[in-house]
Formats: structure tokens, sequence, C-alpha cells
């Protein structure tokens, strides 16, 4: 069974998720821990395991663990995620369904780093942060149905209950 990530699916990350699970892993370190340098000096893509007594590399990034990847989807032990090994199949299949999305792969550790790298390490595009400014925004828009006039609820003072600022009528 395949016990971790290899530098090659590392490699799949953008330089800012790096940052985000090197930050992680900073905070989570644990003697053994197996981890590569990304960067452009002699030690790049050279692994080592840590010692836990010397402070890792700047640019070291770890491959991670089975274990290490649930620790990143499920911080809090909650359980927000299931996993389950199709035995009948063959080759056999793995599927990790973390908030509802599945994720299929040959090795648990495979599908457990799809489900990191899209849930635990998503960094927000500019289009996902408008987008999502756009949806706050528009949930605070309301029209009556009375008079047919737009109103926004954002500084809106709701002691009164809720009229309609322009008519009166309530909702």
């Amino acid at each position: 069974m395949k016990q971790r990530i290899t530098p090659a699916q590392l490699q799949q990350l953008s330089p800012e998720q790096q940052d985000k699970l090197r930050t992680w892993w900073s905070i989570h370190q644990q003697q053994g821990d197996v981890f590569i340098c990304l960067g452009n000096d002699f030690l790049s893509g050279k692994v080592f395991a840590w010692d836990g007594h010397n402070k890792p590399f700047k640019l070291a990034v770890p491959l991670l663990s089975v274990g290490q990847c649930i620790e990143l989807l499920d911080p809090k032990e909650e359980a927000i995620f299931t996993m389950m090994k199709y035995i009948a199949s063959e080759p056999q299949i793995y599927e990790v369904n973390v908030g509802g999305t599945e994720y299929y792969g040959d090795s648990m550790c495979d599908c457990l780093w799809q489900a990191v790298k899209e849930v635990a390490l998503h960094i927000e595009t500019k289009e996902e942060k408008v987008n999502k400014a756009r949806e706050e925004r528009l949930s605070y828009i309301r029209h009556c149905e009375k008079c047919f006039k737009v109103f926004s609820l954002k500084d809106y003072d709701f002691s009164g209950g809720l009229k309609c600022p322009h008519c009166g009528s309530e909702f």
C-alpha cells in the first residue's frame, strides 16, 4: 500500500499552495517526517527525514503520509469524509468522499492527495473571490412585492420587524 505522496505529486502544487502546506507542516512536524527540498540550490529534489532536532530547510515541503493527509482534511477529527475500497473491482479502486465530492484513485493515498489539493490547500482565485463577494452582496438585496422597489438589508434596522423602507409593507 502506498504510504505517502511522491515528489512528482508535490510538483502539482502552485507556489502559494506549497507555502500553505509548508505553514501547516511547521506547526505539525514530527520526528521521522519525510520532506523534499524545492528550489534552485544543490539540495533541490533531495529527500530527507526530519530528525526532530535541526530545523528543516526553508524550502522544505513534506511528502505527506496517509495520516497527514487525513489530518489536513479533518483537523478537528469530526469525520467530515469517508474512505472506501472497492475490493470486487480489478484493479482495486479507492474512493474518498469529502463534503459530498468524490475522489477516486489507484491507492488511498492518491485519493486523499486529490482531496487535500482541492480542499485543504485550495487557494481562492481572483474570480472566486469576486463571485463570493457578489453572492454576499446579493444576499442583502430584497425587493418589495407591493411597490416593486429594491432595497438593501445591509444597513437595515430590524428592531421593528422587516418592512419595506419605501411603502412600509411587512415581509
